[in-house]
């Protein structure tokens, strides 16, 4: 079954089921972050598709020419007639699924400390806490010894040690795309769009630009 093939039914009934998966889901992003609903694609531009816990559906295209940010927004009716609805659900309940196995893992971690109580509030009030889980369950090799900090416009500052250099780097994202790469397995590429390439690469290998140059005496890629 093709991702973007619309399910078939009138426009008017998938609309509206669209409306109600989207209401059924934005809880649970409220507890993880948005939800990856799958790729949307308009007028040649593609990005991943999510439902936020403001209850909407959000695009995040991999490159922004031409658009504007009331293009981030999508209707119930855009998303029908682009996606197909079996697939939709489908990428929506895998999502789900992983962030409450990330809560379980959590859960097993701390469940026998005397700071429990506290741990747990943390964990359900601060989306900087979600981050520090999934690099720190998720991450791979020396990308699971970052630091992640809070930083203003729900983001958070990813920093560690380059791994040529040994100088320390950082990178700063939003959580949500954090949560999306390192906790749910997202294409770097789509989970931060707007990161420039050798600062992805960071977050892949933990190779700053300076240590790419040391290594390869050019640019990065991805």
């Amino acid at each position: 079954m093709s991702d973007m093939s619309p399910t078939s039914g009138t426009a008017k009934d998938l609309a509206e089921i669209y409306g109600l998966v989207r209401e059924r889901f934005a809880p649970m992003a409220r507890f993880g972050g948005p939800l990856y609903a799958g790729i949307y694609s308009s007028h040649g531009i593609s990005g991943g598709l999510y439902v936020g816990e403001l209850n909407q559906w959000l695009w995040v295209p991999e490159t922004t020419g031409g658009l504007g940010p009331e293009d981030a927004l999508l209707s119930d009716e855009q998303v029908a007639s682009a996606r197909d609805l079996a697939v939709t659900l489908e990428s929506l309940l895998r999502s789900a699924k992983l962030v409450f196995e990330l809560f379980l893992e959590h859960l097993d971690r701390v469940q026998r400390k005397p700071t429990f109580t506290d741990h747990i509030k943390t964990y359900l009030t601060n989306s900087v806490a979600l981050v520090v889980d999934a690099v720190a369950l998720r991450g791979r090799g020396e990308v699971r010894n970052l630091d992640v900090s809070e930083e203003p416009g729900d983001r958070v500052r990813l920093s560690g040690r380059c791994v040529v250099t040994g100088k320390p780097y950082y990178v700063v994202v939003p959580s949500s795309g954090a949560i999306e790469y390192f906790e749910r397995g997202r294409n770097i590429a789509e989970a931060f769009p707007d990161l420039p390439k050798p600062e992805r690469e960071f977050l892949i290998s933990g190779t700053s630009p300076e240590g790419w140059i040391q290594l390869f005496g050019g640019s990065t890629g991805c």
